[in-house]
């Protein structure tokens, strides 16, 4: 007979169970590394298994200010609890908490900053300016690879005014900032031009001008005692965005004249609003002309015309009809006729639309004849008001004519 037992036990499948018997595990030990298999189980642990395995195993003070140690304390720095326990326990084993936490806090302060020039690099829009100003200590600001991110926006004058201006806040000088990025943006680009086609590289978010309301004192160009300079960008920002000059110039689009409030601006007020600047903004002030020319721009980035709104606000049109015979009602001897209705109409007209419409073609003049003193300055003078009425005394050929048709609707 035949041995079954012997043919089942041949058809059983080998399995991946290691071999725990005595001289297969003296074999394993015999092959380890010790060191290899340790660092693989303390990189296993968490930093709380860590810290506790420090805590019962690390007694030694030089052992707590190596790099491993170090590393792991810092993921710990903020955590204020754990943090406290840590110095604690230097203390009772004979290490220097301040040592240790000088140690840590360069640590900690190396990491965030190579995590914010790596966010950089990659434009990561979730960096702030106050990681940049908290992370980056004066020297870290000038150090190659802090430089060589920043020359990238050395083409872009905006973009590097604003770096230079949170450099400032971290203690940094912009004259040196300015000087260092200027030399790598010199090495960069000794064998290409600054630019490629002409288009500069995209700003960081963080660097780029603030969204929302214009914080208009950060784009002011200060010198190096942080004084806003006399050009032409300053002025134009305090008169636009200053509360105390916000909305008071326009132009007069009738009259052809710069306004502040309701006066036309003068010499007076040019010298006055320079003095102004000197004591309320600290700006040095010598070139009145330059000033003069900065409120006239932005008179003129808000034209009005008040003739228009006067003619616009007028109550409207009551329905009765009086255009073609209002002038036979105020002027005797006026006979009913085609041309006198014509004359009437146009005397209305013509003024209005060359008031609504400036510039439109208008090819009829009316001429009153008569007596001197007959009234017919009279006759007109109502048609414009006295705001709007104008009398001309001498020749149109006179530059004095000339200057009082300026700003006149009738004359």
């Amino acid at each position: 007979m035949r041995d079954d037992s012997s043919t089942a036990s041949s058809q059983i499948p080998a399995t991946d169970q290691p071999d725990d018997t005595p001289e297969a595990q003296e074999a394993r030990y015999a092959g380890a590394n010790p060191e290899t298999d340790s660092a693989a189980m303390w990189e296993a642990l968490e930093p709380p298994e860590q810290l506790a395995e420090i805590f019962a195993h690390f007694t030694d003070p030089q052992r707590w200010i190596e790099m491993e140690l170090l590393e792991v304390f810092a993921q710990f720095y903020h955590a204020k609890p754990m943090w406290g326990m840590i110095k604690a326990k230097a203390k009772e084993i004979g290490a220097s908490p301040y040592d240790i936490e000088e140690a840590v806090k360069q640590i900690v302060r190396q990491q965030a900053r190579h995590k914010v020039l790596e966010a950089l690099q990659q434009s990561d829009p979730t960096v702030k300016i106050e990681d940049i100003v908290a992370n980056f200590t004066e020297f870290e600001w000038l150090e190659d690879a802090t430089l060589q991110l920043l020359a990238r926006y050395y083409d872009d004058a905006p973009t590097l005014l604003r770096v230079k201006a949170f450099a400032k806040k971290a203690g940094v000088s912009p004259f040196d900032l300015d000087k260092a990025i200027r030399q790598i943006h010199a090495r960069q680009n000794a064998l290409k031009p600054p630019s490629v086609n002409g288009a500069l590289s995209a700003s960081h978010p963080v660097f780029a001008p603030a969204t929302g309301p214009v914080d208009w004192r950060e784009q002011l160009i200060t010198n190096q005692r942080g004084e806003p300079s006399q050009n032409t960008t300053n002025i134009g920002l305090i008169l636009t965005y200053h509360d105390a000059w916000k909305g008071r110039f326009w132009w007069d689009e009738v009259r052809q004249k710069p306004m502040i409030g309701d006066q036309p601006l003068s010499d007076k007020f040019v010298t006055d609003f320079s003095q102004w600047l000197g004591m309320h903004e600290r700006m040095s002030c010598s070139q009145l002309r330059l000033i003069e020319r900065c409120i006239v721009a932005e008179c003129q980035n808000t034209r009005v015309d008040l003739l228009q709104e006067w003619l616009k606000s007028l109550p409207p049109w009551d329905k009765v009809h009086r255009l073609n015979d209002w002038l036979g009602w105020v002027c005797q001897g006026v006979t009913p006729s085609p041309y006198a209705q014509d004359v009437s109409r146009l005397l209305i007209l013509g003024p209005t639309v060359r008031a609504l419409h400036p510039g439109c073609q208008y090819r009829f003049v009316v001429i009153l004849h008569g007596p001197q003193d007959v009234g017919k300055s009279e006759l007109v003078r109502p048609i414009a008001g006295e705001k709007w009425y104008g009398s001309l005394t001498h020749d149109l050929a006179n530059k004095e004519a000339l200057m009082l048709l300026q700003g006149s609707w009738v004359c």
